[in-house]
């Protein structure tokens, strides 16, 4: 296990810069224009407005397919075992809760827990990766004044 990680605040957590490689990224957030509209499903409620998200496989182009498909294998299940010290990771190629989201301008995802057990395989979920793929390098780097800001809050 990563020292930091036990140690983070308000909770275990890693951040990890540069995870993947750049065009990767790009082609993965490329990919999300080519998604078809009814494969997405939207998101207006209290907790998150302007949302919209997509775990189905098959309606995704082959850059994001194939990104997700390493991020779901079993080879995927050990680096983070290593990286975390949580033993038994497993991971879960339905994507319940998971696959392609994004958060559209004027949307938001408010402060949320995710579910804690997986309503089919009753599997506990234990670990949670974000990946952004977005490439504001464009836009001269991330604007505070966008809001948006990834925050990790503890139970209080």
């Amino acid at each position: 296990m990563l020292p930091h990680f036990a140690a983070a605040e308000p909770f275990p957590h890693l951040v990890l810069d540069d995870f993947a490689p750049k065009p990767t990224l790009r082609a993965v957030a490329a990919g999300f224009d080519e998604v078809p509209d009814e494969a997405w499903v939207r998101y207006d409620d209290l907790d998150e407005r302007g949302k919209r998200a997509c775990n189905k496989l098959q309606a995704m182009p082959a850059a994001c397919r194939d990104f997700l498909s390493l991020l779901t294998s079993p080879a995927a299940a050990t680096i983070c075992q290593w990286l975390t010290g949580i033993d038994g990771l497993a991971t879960d190629p339905s994507l319940y809760g998971g696959g392609l989201n994004v958060t559209e301008p004027g949307g938001f995802l408010g402060v949320h827990l995710d579910n804690e057990r997986h309503p089919e395989t009753g599997l506990a979920r234990r670990l949670n990766l974000i990946v952004y793929c977005t490439d504001w390098s464009q836009a001269g780097g991330w604007h505070d004044d966008w809001g948006g800001q990834l925050e990790l809050w503890d139970r209080a």
